[in-house]
């Protein structure tokens, strides 16, 4: 396969992962995928949330799984977009925790080999 594809393949398995784990609360896997120093900027049904990723995977530890509670929530990959050693994803979310539908926005960034979710920023489609 060529090397270009390849790189493509694993920011979408870090994408499935990101969702795959905040469906199942595997808050190990969430942390793995974000660099230590990733920041997460958006709306959360109209209130501005600031800060870091472990704001997020607190949260997602403060609940049932989805997977536990039966949610069936889906996610699509909408694009990649990948430069080199950089990249920018668009992912939408229906139904995450039965409740919200979320567009967001990722940008990766491959450091040693391995790609990380550098930044997430969010929103909430219908409130």
């Amino acid at each position: 396969m060529n090397p270009y594809y390849q790189e493509l393949e694993k920011i979408k398995q870090v994408l499935e992962t990101y969702f795959e784990a905040a469906y199942c609360k595997d808050l190990e896997r969430l942390r793995e995928i974000f660099h230590p120093q990733a920041s997460m900027y958006g709306y959360l049904a109209g209130e501005l949330v600031l800060g870091s990723p472990e704001l997020f995977i607190q949260d997602i530890g403060a609940r049932p799984s989805m997977r536990e509670e039966g949610i069936d929530c889906r996610c699509i990959v909408k694009s990649i977009c990948m430069t080199k050693d950089t990249a920018t994803a668009v992912v939408a979310e229906d139904n995450f925790f039965g409740s919200f539908c979320f567009e967001d926005s990722f940008q990766l960034l491959k450091a040693d080999g391995t790609w990380k979710i550098v930044s997430k920023l969010f929103t909430t489609i219908d409130e």
